[in-house]
C-alpha cells in the first residue's frame, strides 16, 4: 500500500484504539516507522506516551521513541507531560 493510504489507515486507528494488546501495538509502531509521511508523527507519539502508562508496552513504545527521534521530532504529543521514569 502507498505511503500515505497507509499513513492515514494506520494513524486513524491507533487515534481511535485504545489498549492496544503489545503484540499489535509494536507491529503497528514498526509499520508507521516505515511510512515516510508526517502523518504518522501523531501516532508514533500516542504509542510512545500510552507506552509509558502502567501496562504500557516497552517495545511499542522505543520502536515509536527512535522512529521519533530518527525524524527530530517531539517524542510526545502536545499538551502531554513527559512521563516519569521508572
Amino acid at each position: 500500500m502507498p505511503d500515505t493510504p497507509a499513513a492515514e489507515a494506520l494513524a486513524s486507528f491507533v487515534e481511535h484504539t485504545d489498549n492496544l494488546d503489545c503484540e499489535l501495538a509494536t507491529a503497528v509502531a514498526k509499520a508507521l516507522a516505515n511510512l515516510h509521511d508526517p502523518r504518522v508523527i501523531p501516532a508514533l507519539q500516542k504509542i510512545n506516551f500510552d507506552g509509558w502508562k502502567d501496562g504500557g508496552c516497552y517495545l511499542a513504545r522505543t520502536t515509536a521513541a527512535q522512529s521519533l527521534s530518527n525524524r527530530g521530532t517531539r517524542p510526545f504529543p502536545e499538551g502531554k507531560e513527559t512521563p516519569r521514569t521508572q
